[in-house]
């Protein structure tokens, strides 16, 4: 407080208050007051810390606090430092923040949402949210930084930085994100533009997908490492989830039989046997896939 310890500034309380003019009101307690001014603004604010302004001509909130939490049927928002019930030196449990090993206080930004009200409201969380989005270091409720694989994060390089937790009925879709921005997917369904769908997937109508029955009926993927590869090479080749593999079966067939006519018999005619149907050639991604985006057609 611009120098001037909290002890001193409770004992002159009374010079924090605004002066008051005509047609202006004040409503003060302890130091904390309510400060109607004549041009319609509102002020309430606290002696130590947080005041809430509503400016009347504009129509603007303007709020300054250290924590802020709001809780609604809704859910529960929570924007501030990050606080945890944890054990203090003498082992009794009490609110405390959480600081790194240099004493530094972690902030985050947490918010819970519930799908349907239920009435009732409280300020220690939702207990089954349909949403948990927390954006800035991620701790558990025991005071710990968690990593990506939810144990304690053993380097700075390992802890979360944005967490968002989507909930259902027969698993959890949760999107990671460390502060060395390495994003990890944690999700049973995954759909990338233009794969090939099925015609009944609400996803066409807003044209998240399409529904190309000439690729087949499996949606487009993200190639990874240690995925496998299907090369076709036979005259046909028959495959319902990638029915675009098809004619590249036949044209490979048809490279590999001029590549051997090509170097087994330069001095004369050679011919390739064609190979049983359905005949490919398989194998795994390695590194040189990393980054890289592929889709089934």
């Amino acid at each position: 407080m611009n120098g001037i310890c909290l002890q001193e500034a409770l004992s002159c309380w009374w010079k924090l208050l605004p002066k008051l003019k005509e047609g202006e009101k004040l409503w003060e307690v302890g130091g904390s007051y309510m400060y109607m001014k004549k041009n319609g603004d509102i002020i309430m604010a606290t002696l130590s810390q947080g005041q809430i302004y509503i400016e009347s001509n504009t129509g603007t909130l303007k709020e300054e606090f250290v924590n802020w939490k709001l809780t609604t049927d809704a859910g529960v928002l929570y924007f501030g430092m990050s606080k945890r019930i944890v054990p203090d030196t003498q082992g009794f449990a009490q609110v405390q923040a959480i600081q790194d090993n240099l004493g530094n206080t972690y902030s985050e930004f947490h918010l819970q949402v519930v799908e349907f009200i239920d009435g009732s409201l409280s300020m220690k969380g939702v207990s089954n949210p349909i949403a948990d989005i927390t954006f800035g270091t991620v701790i558990d409720q025991n005071g710990n930084v968690i990593a990506k694989d939810g144990n304690v994060a053993p380097t700075a390089k390992k802890q979360l930085a944005i967490n968002i937790k989507l909930p259902n009925a027969s698993s959890t879709t949760q999107i990671l994100i460390d502060k060395e921005g390495r994003v990890t997917i944690n999700a049973p369904f995954l759909n990338i533009n233009n794969g090939s769908v099925d015609e009944g997937d609400s996803d066409i109508a807003y044209g998240l997908e399409t529904n190309n029955a000439q690729l087949g009926t499996k949606g487009q993927h993200v190639a990874r490492e240690q995925d496998e590869i299907t090369v076709p090479i036979s005259q046909s080749y028959t495959d319902n989830e990638h029915s675009g593999l098809t004619d590249i079966s036949l044209n490979n067939y048809s490279i590999l039989a001029l590549l051997a006519k090509n170097i087994i018999s330069p001095a004369g005619p050679c011919f390739l046997i064609p190979p049983n149907p359905n005949t490919a050639i398989k194998g795994l991604i390695t590194q040189g896939s990393k980054n890289m985006y592929a889709g089934d057609d």
